[in-house]
């Protein structure tokens, strides 16, 4: 709110001209001003520079000691930042639309001004300046908040990716079991509520998971990361995946806040049995390839977890011997739209896999979600 007496810096050469803006002020009744004259740019500038009392500068351009087009730069570049009215002799509408691109609030044509229209025109200018700054100032303030979210999102991101399999246990994972994992993972977001991983159990087995949490962003991310320490709890030592996605639901449903999920497929290799064994959580079906190209959809069925304190899960088997491949993914794939619009979905998944299947060696795509190829270990 402005307070009640406004302080006013008159610049004006001509002294009937003063005295006539100076009468009219003094006989405003919407406001109360305070009247400092100078008649000159350098002392005004003087003023303005020793005192930062003024509200605002009622500023004639045609000074005695500046050219009529330089004034208004000449004041704004040598003081601090104060609304500015611009006075004329002349009505010239282009000469107002340049003073208001220099930085002038208003426009006022002498000869046409009363009492009332000078202290309402001031009085604006006053306003829109003070708003315009608490807007520039918001502005910094979101500017600031911004990047600071924005730095601490890029953390989250980063402590994310810190969570994937690093490639020296993957290549640990191929030299000990003979198994090729490699996978491809990018949130939708920043960061997001998708994850996939493994662990290497005894006797020739390895764990393989791949996650999916309701939601984007933060909330989803927090998700992933209250699974993952369950999982790790885990140690790899998996025996019963069914079992097990009875006990993350059951730990998930005290943690995770009402409505929120996470779809799941939590599978088991055997390398020594040559079996793949696995439970659902209403994830998307992995897709299975044998040695000779044939293709299999992993049925995973079953309650997504968090839902409910009980959830039903079943194991599944089937044969993994050397040759064959496992390809696990998330909804973002059969879900993107096409330039025409239209979803992915599953057939143009499976086909595009297909073409990037060789029998016996294994998926070669680019980005994959994970695949897992199983190879015969060299013999010694």
């Amino acid at each position: 709110m402005m307070r009640h007496r406004l302080r006013i810096l008159l610049v004006e050469d001509n002294p009937g001209d003063a005295l006539l803006i100076k009468t009219a002020l003094k006989e405003a009744r919407s406001a109360g001003f305070i009247v400092m004259h100078e008649e000159t740019l350098a002392a005004a500038i003087e003023r303005l520079t020793i005192s930062s009392g003024f509200d605002a500068v009622l500023l004639d351009l045609g000074l005695p000691d500046s050219e009529s087009s330089q004034t208004l730069h000449g004041l704004l570049s040598a003081v601090a930042p104060l609304p500015v009215v611009i006075m004329t002799g002349l009505d010239d509408p282009q000469a107002a639309e340049q003073a208001i691109e220099q930085g002038a609030q208003d426009f006022l044509v002498k000869g046409e001004m009363d009492s009332r229209s000078l202290a309402r025109t001031l009085q604006n200018a006053i306003y829109r300046f003070r708003s315009e700054r608490e807007r520039m100032h918001l502005a910094d303030m979101l500017a600031s908040e911004y990047d600071r979210m924005a730095e601490e999102l890029s953390a989250a991101r980063n402590m994310q990716f810190d969570l994937l399999p690093r490639s020296n246990r993957l290549e640990a994972i191929r030299t000990s079991l003979g198994l090729a994992v490699e996978g491809y993972f990018k949130p939708s977001s920043d960061i997001g509520g998708d994850l996939w991983g493994c662990m290497e159990g005894s006797d020739g087995c390895l764990t393989l998971y791949a996650l999916d949490f309701s939601g984007h962003g933060v909330g989803a991310a927090l998700n992933v990361f209250r699974l993952h320490t369950l999982i790790s709890e885990l140690k790899g030592q998996v025996v019963d995946p069914a079992a097990t996605l009875i006990q993350l639901n059951t730990a998930l449903h005290g943690l995770l806040p009402r409505g929120q999920y996470a779809t799941m497929v939590l599978a088991v290799i055997d390398t020594a049995a040559g079996t793949i064994t696995w439970s659902g959580a209403g994830a998307p079906r992995p897709l299975l390839f044998d040695g000779q190209g044939g293709v299999e959809r992993l049925d995973t069925i079953g309650t997504p977890l968090g839902l409910g304190k009980t959830g039903r899960y079943f194991n599944r088997s089937a044969a993994f011997p050397p040759g064959t491949s496992l390809f696990v993914y998330s909804d973002a794939m059969t879900e993107a739209l096409l330039p025409d619009g239209e979803m992915f979905e599953n057939e143009r998944l499976e086909d595009l896999v297909r073409r990037h299947h060789t029998p016996g060696g294994g998926i070669a795509m680019s980005r994959p979600s994970s695949t897992v190829s199983r190879r015969r270990l060299p013999t010694t």
